[in-house]
């Protein structure tokens, strides 16, 4: 009896095992372009931290809150949709502020338009004094040499995270430049106040960056305006900022219109966030930057 007992169960097992595969395939498949991430990756980044990434050298704390953030730069729709949860609990991280910045479809970021950020490094030195007291833009950080050139908020934007964990922005299918691979910068704030116009005060709990999946990417990358970009895209392999961290950090995405993929994607990623860290600034400009200069 107890081997028929055990039998029994180690069909279960099996038929279990089975159901999950397919499970797991089926959600896969869904996704069409979803790559590098499946719904076992997703358990075992359950109440897990997601990893901390620099904050690269292009940040400047408008802070301005806005759902749409394309202003007038050209590409690719992308519905973003960006969920928190709290490593803690475990549950979804309400009244969060998620700040998103990326390039547009040539790579140049609103701040440093004078900037070819398809030839980072230029003249060595000291990084720029910090702007007056009261200036348009507040702190920014950047390799050295590097300064903000100007104040445009292209392709930057705060939103509040509602009882779901969840915060969307309209945007557009970010480009690329020389050193790095496609994908969009956040910082996730706590404790601050939701004006208006922008989001005030609080401190950071987490830096990171999502990153698209190579095969989207390329085709992209021949639609119009992208494909008056020549320079030549750094492969997911190859970035030296996402190192093996894709599974946590890689954009489920959804093309809208199965008949044409310049009618935009729908795209959904979760991170797992500690609300109470305050993580140190890391990457390009952030080593020895002034304590007064962090916001």
């Amino acid at each position: 009896m107890e081997m028929k007992e055990r039998q029994d169960r180690m069909m279960v097992g099996k038929i279990w095992s089975r159901r999950r595969m397919l499970a797991v395939g089926a959600a896969g498949a869904g996704w069409g372009w979803m790559r590098g991430t499946s719904l076992f990756a997703q358990e075992k980044a359950a109440c897990t931290l997601s990893p901390e990434l620099e904050v690269g050298p292009y940040y400047v704390n408008y802070e301005l809150m806005r759902k749409d953030i394309r202003e007038d730069r050209a590409g690719v729709p992308l519905h973003l949709k960006i969920v928190l949860m709290n490593s803690k609990t475990c549950l979804p991280l309400k009244d969060a502020a998620v700040d998103v910045w990326h390039c547009d479809a040539m790579g140049i970021y609103s701040g440093y338009t004078k900037n070819n950020p398809d030839s980072m490094g230029g003249p060595g030195g000291m990084l720029p004094p910090p702007p007056p007291k009261g200036a348009a833009g507040g702190p920014h950080y950047g390799p050295p040499g590097m300064k903000q050139t100007d104040q445009e908020t292209f392709l930057r934007g705060v939103q509040i995270t509602g009882k779901d964990g969840s915060a969307e922005f309209l945007t557009i299918y970010p480009g690329w430049y020389v050193s790095r691979d496609i994908h969009v910068h956040l910082e996730v704030h706590m404790g601050g106040k939701a004006g208006e116009k922008k989001y005030a005060g609080g401190h950071v709990c987490h830096i990171g960056q999502i990153a698209f999946p190579d095969d989207l990417s390329d085709a992209v990358a021949k639609l119009e305006p992208y494909a008056q970009h020549k320079k030549e895209r750094t492969r997911l392999e190859d970035d030296h900022v996402f190192h093996d961290d894709l599974a946590n950090v890689m954009l489920r995405l959804q093309q809208i219109d199965s008949s044409s993929m310049t009618k935009g994607f729908t795209g959904e990623i979760t991170f797992w966030v500690d609300p109470d860290a305050m993580p140190k600034q890391e990457g390009p400009g952030s080593g020895g930057m002034p304590e007064q200069w962090v916001d």
